[in-house]
């Protein structure tokens, strides 16, 4: 591949552009990226051409979204100090969108440094 078609490339899939910072930002050299892309060079010179697209972007909590289905009420079990805290509210953020989530018995702080529309009750409030 020249120098023009792999600019020509990049202009038109800029997503490779990010795809090599990522690559060079984790100490990957300019050769190593060269030689990777000698590897693959039938596959750019077909994308290149238009007849190779790009799969699509894989989610990877997809699972988690066929897992837990609305709607849902979720138990986290385990010992102190094993994240159990963490998950749930990783879970909250990643449910967020789709579901009204509850957050019961939090403690006050946890409004103030929660990014999501998260409602915060007590179970005094739910029982009345």
């Amino acid at each position: 591949m020249t120098d023009d078609e792999a600019r020509e490339l990049l202009r038109r899939h800029p997503e490779l552009q990010i795809m090599i910072e990522s690559l060079r930002s984790v100490g990957i050299t300019a050769n190593e990226i060269n030689r990777m892309v000698e590897e693959q060079r039938e596959s750019f010179a077909m994308m290149s051409a238009g007849r190779l697209q790009l799969p699509p972007p894989v989610d990877p909590y997809a699972r988690w979204r066929e897992v837990i289905l609305p709607p849902v009420v979720g138990l986290i079990l385990g010992k102190r100090g094993s994240g159990k805290t963490a998950l749930g509210y990783w879970l909250l953020e990643l449910f967020s969108y789709r579901l009204t989530p509850y957050v019961v018995g939090a403690p006050s702080q946890a409004k103030v440094l929660s990014r999501n529309n998260l409602t915060f009750t007590t179970c005094s409030a739910i029982l009345n």
